[in-house]
């Protein structure tokens, strides 16, 4: 399943403008390969907007985990996070969706490179679940935007709810 992944993600980048396509990306696999992968961690007990779930149950249930820059294939280690703290909790309530947001901080001089990036992060957690036989109508993949902050980066944010 992770070939899908991969494939939907170059059509993704193939399907974005082509002037942002001109430079050269021969060496994306080396700066992707050469990074580490930072710490896996929770963001425990961060309220969800009341407004923007529509539950008031659904607050306390935003996970957090880094990645490297340019890093969109999960590793052991996060398959094993999202394996022990997202997946054990949607199999035992089929009441509980997902929403994935994902971010990416890039090479500015490229207003879209983040933005696939974002994409195919979000695709590649989403396709974690789906081999997990959660069905995609409880999954929601939203790429966002990066913030000013430093902090606001390569990340992966996931919202339990009802």
């Amino acid at each position: 399943m992770t070939r899908t992944v991969k494939t939907l993600a170059t059509l993704i980048l193939l399907l974005l403008p082509t002037a942002t396509l001109a430079q050269d990306w021969s060496n994306i696999d080396n700066r992707a390969a050469s990074t580490t992968v930072t710490e896996t961690r929770i963001v425990p007990q961060v309220g969800i907007s009341h407004a923007a779930s529509g539950s008031e149950k659904n607050a306390g249930n935003v996970i957090s985990f880094n990645m490297a820059p340019l890093q969109v294939e999960l590793t052991a280690e996060q398959q094993d996070f999202l394996s022990r703290y997202v997946l054990a909790p949607l199999n035992a309530n089929p009441n509980l969706r997902l929403a994935i947001q994902s971010l990416a901080r890039t090479n500015p001089d490229d207003r879209y490179e983040s933005t696939r990036i974002a994409i195919a992060r979000g695709l590649e957690v989403r396709q974690f679940f789906m081999d997990h036989k959660i069905l995609s109508k409880r999954l929601v993949s939203q790429p966002l935007g990066i913030g000013e902050k430093p902090a606001d980066d390569d990340r992966i944010d996931l919202l339990l709810f009802e």
